[in-house]
């Protein structure tokens, strides 16, 4: 048997396999990298902050970004089914819907991962996202997705790349211009999310740590508690926030209840750690990509007047 049709039935690996020690490193853990197939539904709502809108360009054609706060109400409803690929790897799938300042949202994500939950986890994540702004706007992210479990200390990253582009639509009428579109595409970016998790007790959670979405940079404090009267079965909601602080008015603050479905009663580290790995979607990359979309519009119809005249 080849060392890749081991780690496809990684619970009964081969000799070929087993000469291998990174092969039989991460198909020797005692227990399943998923512990039967289990679900999430994460609900939740809060603001974002973003400018209200880049000021019109200058005679110089600068783009004058001074300081318009924005808060802007957010909610979302995202679920997740993950589920055991052989004994050490497993898939999940996260789905949902939101809204931020009236524009609807929708995500799609995926993680395929080999994990341990005495030592880490190694994968590969992808994500898209689409927003009905204007016309519509959309994102995409590849990453590599790595976690480290030290005690009651988890180490998370997700570093890789990412894309995004809109459809922008007007009936602008200055010299006769109307019903114009574009669609436009920016250029793609690196981006990152690295976060240190502390366990304060096995049902509650603090996190630090910092992001790199959109091209532009900001810091991530994150909380969850599941209380202790909702111990004792296979069902446990959890209380949460999610905070994301970024310069140049750019923050989001999201609170709400996650419910998770497993297969036996467990601590919160547990949960996080056997069943599914975390959701990555915030409405703080929604603003910066409405901000960024924003300011290319006011380009567009500032420009429009100009080259009026070298359409003839």
């Amino acid at each position: 048997m080849s060392s890749v049709s081991a780690i496809a039935d990684d619970t009964a690996p081969s000799s070929s396999a087993s000469s291998l020690p990174i092969i039989t490193a991460m198909t020797s853990g005692t227990k399943p990298a998923v512990d039967g197939v289990n679900g999430k539904l994460e609900m939740s709502g809060g603001a974002s902050q973003f400018y209200s809108g880049a000021n019109p360009i200058s005679q110089s054609f600068q783009i004058n970004n001074s300081p318009q706060s924005s808060w802007s109400g957010a909610g979302q409803a995202i679920g997740t089914i993950t589920t055991p690929l052989g004994h050490s790897f497993g898939l999940q799938v996260d789905m949902g819907a939101g809204a931020l300042r009236g524009d609807a949202t929708g995500t799609a994500a995926s993680h395929l991962f080999w994990r341990d939950p005495d030592k880490g986890l190694i994968g590969v994540y992808g994500q898209g996202n689409y927003w009905a702004l204007g016309r519509g706007a959309n994102s995409w992210k590849a990453a590599a997705e790595l976690e480290g479990f030290f005690g009651n200390i988890t180490l998370r990253g997700l570093f890789g790349a990412q894309g995004y582009g809109y459809n922008y639509s007007s009936n602008y009428g200055q010299n006769n211009w109307s019903n114009y579109s574009t669609n436009k595409s920016l250029p793609d970016r690196f981006f990152n999310l690295a976060l240190a998790r502390y366990y304060v007790t096995d049902d509650f959670m603090i996190a630090v740590g910092q992001t790199y979405v959109n091209g532009r940079a900001a810091g991530v404090v994150r909380a969850e508690w599941l209380p202790a009267q909702f111990r004792g079965s296979p069902i446990a909601p959890t209380l949460f926030v999610k905070s994301v602080i970024g310069a140049n008015n750019n923050s989001s603050v999201m609170g709400g209840l996650k419910i998770y479905f497993g297969n036996h009663d467990k601590t919160l580290i547990r949960r996080h750690r056997e069943d599914d790995p975390e959701v990555e979607h915030s409405a703080y990359e929604q603003a910066v990509l409405r901000v960024r979309q924003k300011n290319l519009i006011y380009v567009m119809q500032e420009l429009k007047p100009l080259l009026q005249p070298l359409a003839y």
